[in-house]
């Protein structure tokens, strides 16, 4: 396992138009605590191009940033910021994923 990247110090380096997952660590406002999720780095990643709406004023629009994939009952998979900018929450580090198992 690598070691925790402050995510002040640097963030990841992806090929644009990419989604990476990585480990990341996340201080929570609301009790101070430190928890860990794996989330997705978008770098430049451009949503809903192959079925784009055309009165989504977020379609041809690149994202960069932490998000975590979800789902929804009325349509397909979407993107979600891990951390909303009012929750007071911070992404403070972060790490590649280790290498799976081998037998």
């Amino acid at each position: 396992m690598s070691d925790w990247i402050k995510c002040s110090d640097r963030l990841p380096e992806t090929s644009p138009d990419t989604d990476t997952t990585f480990i990341v660590a996340v201080k929570r406002a609301h009790n101070g605590k430190t928890y860990v999720f794996t989330a997705d780095w978008l770098n430049e990643k451009l949503l809903n191009k192959e079925d784009p709406e055309p009165d989504d004023p977020e379609d041809g629009t690149p994202f960069t940033g932490w998000y975590q994939l979800e789902t929804h009952a009325d349509y397909d998979q979407y993107w979600e910021p891990l951390v909303q900018p009012s929750s007071g929450d911070v992404i403070t580090h972060w790490q590649p994923l280790p290498a799976p198992p081998t037998e």
